[in-house]
């Protein structure tokens, strides 16, 4: 890739980053500094796609406004959404009260989980997102309902295969 669509790229993940920041721009611009300063790093030869740059901004914003869990990681899911919740108020009914309890995790799926998020959180003006890894492994990040279409926009300007995570596989 070349300079100029580096560029453009970083300014629609700028953008990424305020709409799965809804309520901190702070950590919005925080995330922008830190996914450019990441980028500063890499030669240019090794940003060959724009996989390898998603790849950047999930390093970027894992823990604060986005999840990583692999297939098998039920209470890592559990546990980043309640640090990823963009409202303190929020809650998400997983479907048990006691979110550890083994015979629970082991009958559920992490697509079953993200489905149940999903629900939860569009009851109360959000959606989870999913992006396509092409792997075994998730990530994601939460949005206002009401910016769907522009996420869906700037995620397919970025060449990044993102769903809501009702459809999560």
């Amino acid at each position: 890739m070349h300079s100029e669509p580096i560029q453009v790229w970083a300014e629609q993940a700028y953008r990424l980053f305020e709409l799965i920041n809804p309520e901190n721009p702070e950590r919005a611009e925080a995330q922008h500094e830190a996914f450019l300063a990441e980028l500063a790093q890499k030669e240019e030869d090794e940003i060959v796609s724009t996989v390898e740059l998603m790849w950047l901004v999930k390093d970027v914003i894992d823990g604060e406004s986005g999840f990583f869990v692999s297939w098998r990681g039920k209470q890592e899911l559990i546990e980043a959404m309640g640090q990823i919740l963009p409202d303190p108020d929020l809650s998400i009914d997983w479907g048990t009260d006691d979110l550890e309890d083994e015979e629970f995790l082991q009958s559920v799926t992490v697509p079953e989980l993200l489905h149940r998020a999903y629900a939860s959180l569009l009851d109360a003006g959000y959606i989870l997102w999913c992006w396509n890894t092409e792997t075994d492994s998730y990530v994601g990040w939460v949005s206002l309902a009401v910016h769907e279409s522009e996420l869906t926009d700037v995620c397919h300007g970025l060449g990044i295969d993102v769903r809501i995570a009702e459809k999560a596989v």
